[in-house]
């Protein structure tokens, strides 16, 4: 099964303001980010994070994202500062933007969603992006920032259904 998450920013304190998110301290996002992820995923899964995956301290890093299970692939997103120590805890593939196949349609993935539908690659008619946590995107664009699902990762079936690509 194929997984895809964006903007989880794991041990930034200040995205919980900033992105108004439920939570009281960063330590309940963490656990609540994680066990979501982990709840979903299965080690044999593949995970495409679509940036922003974590701040603070490498020894936090590491702690939290060598505890997410499946193969991690990084789309990487305007806060990634240390794209060796995300390989080292798990994200060995690491790209600026990557086309999928979600049920034999070419999607892009990116974390910055492009300005218009004609930005996309020629033989794309589909985006997923992250960037602006909590703003719905439109069709057919899809904004998988975690802020607008329920914390967790989406599977490509919900991403399917969303798109309606069938």
């Amino acid at each position: 099964m194929n997984w895809y998450i964006s903007d989880t920013h794991f041990g930034h304190e200040r995205i919980i303001k900033l992105a108004r998110r439920p939570f009281k301290t960063v330590e309940e996002m963490d656990e609540t980010l994680a066990r979501r992820w982990n709840e979903c995923v299965k080690p044999e899964d593949t995970v495409y994070h679509l940036g922003d995956v974590a701040f603070g301290s490498e020894k936090k890093q590491r702690e939290i994202l060598s505890s997410l299970s499946g193969r991690k692939i990084l789309v990487y997103g305007n806060h990634e500062k240390n794209l060796a120590l995300l390989a080292e805890c798990g994200f060995k593939e690491q790209h600026p933007c990557l086309t999928v196949q979600l049920h034999g349609t070419p999607v892009y993935l990116v974390h910055e969603s492009p300005p218009s539908l004609e930005a996309l690659p020629p033989h794309c008619m589909y985006c997923l992006h992250g960037h602006v946590h909590n703003k719905p995107s439109r069709h057919p664009f899809l904004n998988i920032a975690v802020d607008l699902w329920k914390f967790g990762p989406i599977s490509e079936d919900e991403i399917a259904d969303n798109l309606d690509i069938r």
